[in-house]
């Protein structure tokens, strides 16, 4: 989506992050890099509990702001006890320091038989930006089975991965954003934090 019309409200759903450490296996599945965790780690939203189940990579980002693109975008996969899901999304920039967290990542991104790779250890708090603003809409995951009206929650501060980290992803599945769709009518909300 690329998001240019936001309206700055504090009627906006409350996102509360419980992340720490955990420990999942990363997959590469068709043109996707998917770190799964089995935890309690989670989301609040609006008192509703989401358990993070995924991490999924893209390059480039499936979001712009203002029409400016990012070279990559995280998603942390969440779902609730009906399975319903939400969806916590980083926008990430090139920078001059390698990205610690994301390194532990990068390290097993080899060849396609190589993977699974098994317990890798993240802390995913320290994954996130230090500014806890966000953008809020409602859509539909953005790979099969597409799954709509899906909360989502872009966070507006990107992080940085130092080049070599975007390169070496970008070696193992190349391009696997969906095409950026135009924002039309819908409604974007900015949070006040």
């Amino acid at each position: 989506l690329d998001i240019r019309k936001t309206e700055r409200t504090k009627d906006i759903p409350q996102l509360k992050r419980y992340y720490g450490e955990v420990s999942g296996s990363l997959h590469h599945e068709y043109a996707l890099v998917v770190y799964r965790v089995d935890s309690e780690h989670h989301i609040k939203v609006d008192e509703r509990k989401y358990r993070l189940t995924e991490i999924i990579f893209h390059i480039p980002s499936e979001h712009k702001v203002d029409g400016i693109p990012f070279d990559m975008e995280v998603q942390f996969i969440h779902r609730d006890k009906e399975e319903r899901m939400a969806v916590v999304a980083l926008l990430v920039e090139e920078g001059r320091q390698a990205h610690g967290e994301f390194a532990k990542i990068v390290q097993k991104l080899t060849k396609k038989n190589d993977f699974p790779a098994n317990n890798i250890k993240l802390d995913i708090e320290k994954m996130m930006p230090f500014e806890a603003s966000y953008f809020h809409y409602e859509g539909s995951l953005t790979v099969p089975p597409c799954t709509e009206n899906v909360p989502w929650f872009v966070m507006i501060q990107p992080v940085r991965f130092a080049a070599g980290q975007i390169d070496r992803f970008m070696n193992v599945v190349k391009y696997n954003a969906r095409p950026i769709q135009l924002q039309h009518s819908r409604l974007v909300k900015r949070s006040w934090k």
